[in-house]
């Protein structure tokens, strides 16, 4: 009996520490359902070793661009405001083209000189219908001071206004059509009448033509030049959604390359 005691007083102890050192059972954790339910789709959940070995690196979530370029066919167009041909009223010789295709201008720079004997006779109109304003005016103030003293006849006062006016319409008319030309009538005078007339450019940009040469005679509303301003140079329109390779489409918002 103490034989069969002592063996099994010795065998409890192993028992334990072979129950201590077995396989240990993992936990088994309870499912957290998403708050979606159903719409929750299948995951895959990796150890820390298994990133590790396949390099997976995670980041925030962020908006970036696919491509850096999209190829679309298209037009380029330009606004009206940027986009300028230069002609002339009145025919003229071609003295000389002060620029060259591809230049870029500012605005108002001399691009041609043309010579015209018509603007030559305009010059000479002005400054005699600045003379004889002079003239008129002097006999309205001689006219008045006759009425008020009752020597002349009241129609006499009323042509000499009448003179005056349309002298005054005259001037300021020629005086349009030299401002047309770039001239200011207040400098002009005798000493400085002149055959020739520059052709300047209505707004800043490069000069993408040229259709004029030296001697050439420069016809009235043909254009001569051409300036644009590729500054405002745009898609004006956008690319649709169901856009196709060879499809004829235009993108808005797409900067050109200058």
């Amino acid at each position: 009996m103490r034989t069969i005691m002592r063996n099994v007083s010795i065998l409890l102890p192993i028992a334990v520490l072979i129950s201590c050192s077995g396989p240990t059972i993992p936990a088994v954790e309870e499912d957290h359902p998403h708050e979606q339910g159903a719409e929750h789709g299948p995951e895959v959940v990796l150890t820390a070793e298994q990133v590790e070995v396949i390099g997976l690196v995670t980041g925030k979530l962020e908006q970036r661009g696919l491509k850096t370029a999209l190829k679309a066919n298209g037009r380029l167009a330009l606004p009206p405001g940027q986009n300028a041909q230069v002609s002339v009223l009145i025919g003229g010789i071609v003295r000389s083209v002060q620029v060259e295709e591809g230049q870029h201008v500012a605005k108002g720079e001399v691009l041609a000189i043309l010579e015209n004997l018509e603007f030559l006779q305009l010059q000479q109109d002005y400054l005699e219908s600045a003379a004889n304003l002079h003239v008129l005016d002097a006999d309205l103030e001689r006219q008045q001071d006759l009425q008020t003293d009752r020597i002349n006849a009241t129609k006499t006062l009323e042509r000499a206004q009448a003179d005056l006016s349309g002298a005054r319409a005259r001037q300021a008319t020629l005086a349009a059509k030299l401002r047309i030309f770039g001239t200011d009538p207040a400098r002009l005078s005798p000493e400085t009448i002149s055959s020739t007339f520059a052709l300047r450019a209505p707004i800043a940009g490069n000069l993408k033509r040229i259709n004029v040469n030296l001697g050439q005679f420069a016809e009235p509303n043909k254009p001569l030049f051409e300036v644009v301003d590729n500054r405002g140079l745009h898609r004006p329109q956008r690319i649709r959604a169901g856009y196709r390779a060879g499809k004829d489409r235009s993108a808005g918002g797409l900067r050109s390359r200058r």
